[in-house]
């Protein structure tokens, strides 16, 4: 499971920078891999000794590894709060983008609705609604916190034992003035 979880961060850094958008193929191979992470896993979970699902995850961290794209953006939000909370928490890097990616999703749904609502009909199969792309954003959105759940590591800062009281601590060590 902490392999997918890095994988799947690494796809949600490339499919929501602004490269990704500059190109339709980077985009729908992003998307693609996205598929083919999150299907293999379910198929692992049922089947842990399922080599070819592995294989399949494979293929796809490989392929997001190898495939070019150009000015792709190195300061992104979730990569900067995961290992804000790596540092105030001394905990594996999984655990922090485990929290950080649906919370994340969550905040980025004013601004990116159009591209949450694309990864939730091509990943999750949620039907899009023509009439009101943010009903179907929202249920993209639920699926996403589904998923980030069937890892059974942290899924909010409470799990690591935090409060309310660490949160100026965090972004401090994001990069967040004081």
């Amino acid at each position: 499971k902490y392999p997918v979880i890095r994988i799947i961060s690494y796809i949600c850094h490339r499919y929501f920078s602004k490269a990704n958008r500059s190109t339709v193929l980077a985009k729908y191979m992003t998307m693609s891999s996205f598929v083919c992470v999150y299907e293999m896993y379910k198929k692992i979970k049922r089947n842990p000794e399922d080599m070819d699902a592995f294989n399949n995850i494979i293929w796809a961290s490989v392929d997001m590894a190898l495939t070019p794209m150009y000015n792709i953006e190195e300061n992104v939000s979730v990569d900067a709060l995961a290992n804000a909370i790596v540092g105030v928490f001394d905990c594996p890097i999984e655990h922090a983008e485990n929290i950080v990616i649906p919370a994340w999703f969550e905040f980025a749904k004013t601004y990116l609705e159009r591209e949450i609502t694309q990864i939730g009909n091509v990943v999750f199969n949620v039907p899009i609604n023509f009439f009101d792309y943010t009903e179907t954003c929202k249920l993209t959105i639920v699926k996403i916190k589904e998923f980030a759940k069937s890892f059974d590591l942290p899924y909010k800062l409470r799990d690591l034992g935090a409060d309310g009281t660490r949160v100026e601590e965090i972004l401090y060590k994001a990069g967040f003035p004081e």
